[in-house]
């Protein structure tokens, strides 16, 4: 179905079938993901201080990692509710819409359940390679009402649960055909009324990049605009903050809600090497934005 053309050697496909013609027959949701970015950051680092307009001038200038940033419980707080608010809106029109969030780590995708569950009050089931039974517990989401599954990889790689509408990209790797698999996870149509798909990431640049390559993919009606919160956010990030270890046993997806409040607190561990790397404090300040990339928009 290809060949290579001379003499750049490029490839020229005969036949091509890609988002735009499945969204055209109808096979698959319109697609709009959400950038969320801030336009006022202070790194501290002893006694000097920057200011970073976006979070990719952040990332490319100090050595504050990404992984940092995914792993702020703040960050993740705002994030997971621009999420938690979108799925509830969905849900008002299609009562069985669910929300997928794809985390970094298996500790990370535990912090993210329990803020979910605790903070939010959602509803979420969790799903890892630690688990006994991973399948059985992704089957289940399927065909029930749960609003949210969290996983690291499992279901970003090709695992059908269609009643899928909203994602949050909390992942580390950040790589286009990744970033592509989990869009693909709620963009399959169903029978529901509501059809609209929704994917929550970080404006970090080659995330951006993606999600305007996606947009030039479909270039009808395509509609770009920012929306800026008002409120003033004050965030600060530790590398040593406490943390539930990956080789903790989750045996059932409620089970970190038995815990105390002393089990949920990690004992102090020395740091990694990601964390050697960000001795920092992080104060996001002025307003988080949000630049929505609108899909094949016909309204």
């Amino acid at each position: 179905m290809s060949k290579f053309t001379e003499p750049d050697n490029t490839i020229h496909c005969d036949f091509i079938y890609g988002l735009k013609e499945a969204i055209a027959d109808g096979v698959c949701r319109e697609p709009n993901i959400v950038l969320i970015d801030n336009e006022k950051i202070s790194l501290f680092n002893d006694d000097e201080t920057k200011v970073y307009s976006s979070l990719s001038e952040l990332l490319l200038d100090s050595k504050f990692s990404f992984q940092s940033l995914i792993t702020n419980q703040q960050v993740m707080h705002y994030i997971l509710k621009q999420s938690v608010e979108k799925l509830a809106e969905l849900r008002l029109s299609n009562p069985s819409a669910g929300g997928l969030v794809v985390a970094s780590s298996i500790k990370h995708a535990k912090q993210i359940y329990k803020t979910l569950v605790m903070d939010f009050h959602q509803t979420a089931s969790i799903v890892t390679s630690h688990l006994k039974q991973p399948t059985s517990i992704i089957n289940t989401f399927r065909h029930n009402q749960t609003e949210w599954i969290v996983s690291v990889g499992m279901i970003s790689e090709g695992t059908d649960v269609p009643r899928l509408q909203v994602c949050c990209h909390l992942s580390r790797i950040k790589t286009e055909m990744h970033y592509r698999q989990v869009l693909g996870r709620i963009l399959r149509v169903t029978s529901d009324k509501a059809q609209q798909a929704w994917l929550f990431t970080l404006a970090e640049a080659s995330l951006t990049e993606f999600a305007y390559r996606i947009d030039q993919d479909l270039p009808e009606n395509s509609v770009i605009f920012e929306k800026t919160e008002q409120q003033t956010l004050d965030l600060k990030a530790s590398q040593y903050e406490g943390k539930i270890e990956d080789n903790q046993d989750l045996n059932t997806d409620l089970c970190l809600l038995n815990l105390s409040a002393s089990e949920k607190t990690s004992i102090a561990k020395p740091p990694s090497d990601i964390e050697e790397e960000n001795i920092y404090n992080l104060a996001l300040l002025g307003g988080y934005k949000e630049q929505i990339v609108r899909m094949f928009d016909a309204n």
